[in-house]
């Protein structure tokens, strides 16, 4: 009798596991129906715009690593330069707009007017420290930074070392060598390489780069502008000269001295020229030269609706990925990294001290403006006249722009 109730134990066991491994096989095929029948998960995706494709490399190269790291899709698009900013304010109202753009931070008024950024979260992981020098001051406006800082340009002087043994102290000296051939070139159409020589006393919207102060026809300035006319006398004449005129003139060995940006770091190694950098001389004993920089920054869209996402991808390309950027598009990373060439050294010390275009609307003017105004007088106009004209101009434009 014990043996038949060990039987009827033992079968009702074998017939309780047998009902439960078919529940679960049943539940596991439903399981497996219903997954087959749900929609893929979508993958998340944001947008970037760019203006400048000197970056295109870069950002096509991040945007495939944070994709594979963060299931993130980047879609990058170039935009053209002119109306670049309006472009940007249009696509927001149709609510169209790209989550990410990239922006010289001569921007920084009009963007933030048109509610275009959002604010930019410091902590540990993003601080001053991780930058070089004069990064924070050409983000900050109206005591508030904006922005993730990607890379620069700047300009230097470069030297033959075969045809000049040291550099000079001044463009004084230059010009003291001018009844030599080949002496100096730098490219007279582009702002870039010509404010340098009066940005040092260029009084315009103060230390900030968003003040209403206006002074530009203060002495130092003219006499630093007539220095000027008198080196574009000297060395350019009645002729213009782009930047790829100038670079060949350099590689052919027909300069002692150009003046440049940081592209040529990329490409002078490829020429059988002995070739030196140096930071800008002053103009004389009492006139002051300060560099030109332009500061590039990625900005999180303040009508993005993925803000968080968007933060993140921006922290990515300003630090990130920076020690691959150089290598990938020749642009110099503003985030400290050993990834780039020795002889950036100088770059970077002339990016530290630089100065940069004034960060209101007003400026966007400013620039064209004293483009033309350099235009003018190096084709010999009256310095005193044009000062004066483009100190009157930029003042009424200052004055509006605060209202």
């Amino acid at each position: 009798m014990y043996q038949r109730m060990v039987n009827r134990v033992t079968v009702l066991l074998v017939m309780l596991l047998l009902t439960f491994f078919v529940v679960k096989i049943a539940e596991n095929h439903v399981e497996q129906r219903n997954a087959e029948n749900q929609p893929a998960k979508k993958e998340e995706t944001i947008s970037l715009w760019y203006n400048n494709a000197s970056y295109e490399p870069y950002l096509q190269a991040a945007a495939s690593a944070y994709q594979k790291e963060h299931s993130v899709r980047i879609e990058l698009k170039k935009v053209g330069n002119l109306g670049y900013v309006t472009a940007i304010q249009e696509a927001n109202g149709k609510k169209e707009g790209p989550d990410i753009y990239i922006v010289e931070n001569e921007y920084l008024q009009n963007i933030v007017r048109i509610g275009a950024v959002a604010k930019t979260v410091q902590d540990k992981e993003y601080s001053k420290e991780m930058f070089c020098n004069n990064t924070w001051n050409n983000m900050e406006y109206e005591n508030e930074i904006y922005g993730y800082p990607l890379g620069f340009d700047v300009t230097v002087l470069m030297y033959n070392k075969e045809l000049t043994e040291k550099v000079p102290e001044s463009f004084e000296q230059i010009m003291s060598l001018a009844k030599e051939q080949g002496i100096l070139k730098w490219d007279t159409k582009n702002l870039l390489y010509n404010y340098e020589f009066v940005a040092f006393y260029a009084d315009i919207c103060g230390e900030s780069g968003y003040e209403t102060s206006v002074n530009l026809d203060n002495q130092k300035l003219v006499e630093a502008a007539k220095e000027y006319q008198e080196l574009c006398e000297c060395f350019i004449g009645e002729n213009d000269f782009s930047y790829d005129d100038v670079k060949n003139s350099f590689f052919q060995g027909q300069l002692q001295y150009a003046i440049v940006s940081s592209d040529v770091l990329k490409i002078y190694k490829d020429w059988k020229i002995d070739t030196g950098f140096a930071s800008l001389p002053d103009l004389n004993e009492k006139l002051k030269v300060s560099s030109f920089a332009v500061t590039d920054l990625a900005i999180v869209n303040g009508f993005s609706d993925e803000k968080e996402i968007a933060d993140d991808f921006a922290k990515y390309l300003s630090l990130g990925m920076a020690d691959q950027m150089y290598s990938l598009c020749g642009v110099l990373p503003l985030a400290k990294t050993d990834s780039v060439p020795e002889e950036s050294k100088v770059f970077y010390a002339s990016y530290e001290s630089a100065i940069s275009l004034p960060k209101l609307m007003s400026a966007l003017n400013y620039k064209n403006e004293m483009k033309d105004a350099l235009r003018k007088i190096k084709s010999g106009a009256d310095v005193n006249e044009v000062l004066d004209a483009l100190d009157e101009s930029m003042s009424l434009q200052t004055e509006t722009n605060s209202k």
